[in-house]
């Protein structure tokens, strides 16, 4: 009679055990093991108004502190938006392109929510057309910076290694950088293509020193 009590003792014990450990989940912060190296692809606007891809590679430092290398591009194309008159001046073209390559640390706090701080390397690139009744301007800005990065988002790791989330804010702050621009004037006297040299240069200076903005960056990736 001992033996069955005993039997169906450690038989309900074993039972409970189960249960408990059934009911425990891991959560992300469990999931980012030390030593773990994520690969992750992103898309969305990381340098508003620009919208492309991005390719990411993570280092869990710890669950929370992780390290990134990131490098993203795209395009934005504005010729349907000014298209239009402007005091008498035209604007046929205006393109811009942008690339950002950052290295940076995370540090999630608790399980999925994050801030993160780092140094980058961005480049802007405008490409604009537009005329007026007598006088046609083809010119092209670029600037590169090399900028402080500061980011927060949500980044939910799964069991398997799958990762999925978003960036919901990004700043590019420019701490250096250089400039240059090109143009071609037909139509125009000598004092008025001076003065374009300057305003040129003085946009793609300006260009350079601007913080910009991310918003929305989609991202999904897998932990190894």
């Amino acid at each position: 009679m001992k033996s069955i009590l005993g039997f169906i003792a450690v038989l309900a014990l074993s039972q409970s055990a189960v249960s408990v450990s059934t009911a425990y989940a891991r959560t992300s912060e469990d999931n980012r093991t030390p030593g773990s190296v994520g690969l992750g692809l992103g898309l969305g606007t990381f340098l508003f108004p620009v919208s492309g891809t991005s390719l990411a590679l993570d280092y869990n430092l710890t669950p929370s502190l992780q390290l990134e290398f990131r490098g993203a591009s795209g395009d934005f194309n504005g010729d349907d938006l000014v298209d239009s008159n402007y005091d008498t001046v035209y604007v046929h073209k205006l393109n811009l392109d942008a690339q950002l390559y950052e290295a940076r640390a995370k540090l999630f706090l608790g399980n999925s929510f994050y801030f993160a701080g780092g140094l980058g390397q961005r480049h802007l690139g405008i490409d604009v057309e537009a005329s007026d009744f007598q006088t046609q301007v083809q010119g092209d800005f670029t600037a590169d910076s090399t900028c402080f990065q500061f980011g927060l988002g949500n980044i939910w790791t799964l069991d398997s290694g799958l990762f999925l989330g978003a960036e919901w804010l990004a700043f590019s702050i420019p701490l250096s950088s250089t400039s240059s621009s090109s143009y071609n004037v037909r139509g125009a006297s000598d004092a008025d293509t001076e003065k374009l040299k300057r305003d040129t240069q003085d946009v793609a200076d300006r260009l350079g020193k601007v913080t910009s903005v991310g918003l929305l960056t989609f991202h999904i990736g897998y932990q190894f």
